[in-house]
């Protein structure tokens, strides 16, 4: 653990920010002297590596892996760069506090369709090496519209490798067993029309944790912190626009089990807690169901 000087309003400040986490956060997360990432596409993963990887936190973020091998995950879900392996055979998984983050499924369905990242392998053929949208998806489909039909739609065509991301988004944090392997989840979500602010008061909540006093940040890390949360280039407008009524209707259907344990709707997200004890939840591969659990 990696404590700071820490003075009476730091403190003060500290415990009103653990009031978005769960009771078990700072007594589970004092256990700890790193932070190991289950990185899921599209929720925000790539901005808390770059906070947690300008800080003198231990940190371990093998990227876009999953943690049931029996999960087909190839191509790779982002740019088709094949990654083998599960979290739990990573580095730092067993030692250290496993954390992820979950996204409005609004927002990143919105992120997953408009996703560039232009790199291309001239060796290979396969139209997933476009990188427009993850996976490509968008030389598959060209319209936002067409993408939500075929993605509500489980008879119309979806890449075979990234099927998963259709049926259940979330589906990399969860065992064979169905037990999620992230002890907490931050959520990520836009509040009051502010780009991702309950991101942000996550990860300082978290760091926070972890020695960082909320009102001294080091500059690099306070300049990371204050800059704009990635966005993908060819997204120009509010996510909420690119959604007729009917496709909200069809959605809020879809996704029901992950809006009520997650605590989101269309309009951002509608619980007071930003960060989730991933150790309650549970899901069922063969069911496609999501629940928390009382224990």
């Amino acid at each position: 653990m990696i404590w700071h000087e820490f003075k009476k309003d730091d403190c003060s400040a500290a415990s009103e920010l653990l009031s978005v986490a769960p009771e078990n956060f700072l007594a589970k997360t004092l256990l700890k002297d790193s932070i190991f990432h289950l990185h899921i596409p599209k929720t925000g993963g790539s901005f808390l590596t770059k906070v947690l990887n300008s800080s003198n936190i231990k940190f371990y973020s093998p990227s876009h892996r999953k943690c049931n091998p029996d999960i087909n995950l190839y191509p790779d879900p982002t740019d088709a760069i094949p990654r083998t392996g599960i979290f739990q055979d990573q580095p730092g998984f067993s030692e250290s506090l496993r954390i992820s983050i979950i996204r409005n499924p609004f927002e990143w369905l919105v992120s997953y369709y408009f996703h560039s990242h232009r790199i291309n392998f001239p060796e290979s053929t396969d139209f997933l090496d476009n990188s427009l949208g993850v996976g490509g998806i968008r030389t598959i489909y060209s319209s936002f519209d067409t993408f939500v039909e075929a993605y509500c739609n489980e008879e119309m065509y979806w890449p075979k490798g990234m099927a998963e991301f259709r049926r259940f988004y979330p589906f990399q944090i969860f065992d064979s067993t169905g037990e999620c392997q992230a002890h907490f989840i931050l959520k990520n979500s836009m509040q009051n029309d502010k780009l991702t602010t309950s991101l942000r008061t996550s990860i300082i909540c978290l760091m926070s944790a972890f020695g960082y006093s909320p009102h001294g940040f080091p500059t690099n890390i306070a300049e990371l912190l204050n800059k704009k949360i990635n966005v993908s280039d060819d997204k120009n407008h509010d996510y909420r626009s690119y959604y007729s009524d009917y496709q909200i209707k069809k959605l809020n259907k879809k996704w029901k089990d992950i809006l009520e344990v997650f605590e989101y709707n269309f309009a951002g997200s509608t619980g007071e807690k930003l960060i989730i004890d991933g150790e309650k939840l549970r899901y069922s591969f063969k069911e496609n169901r999501l629940w928390k659990t009382n224990v």
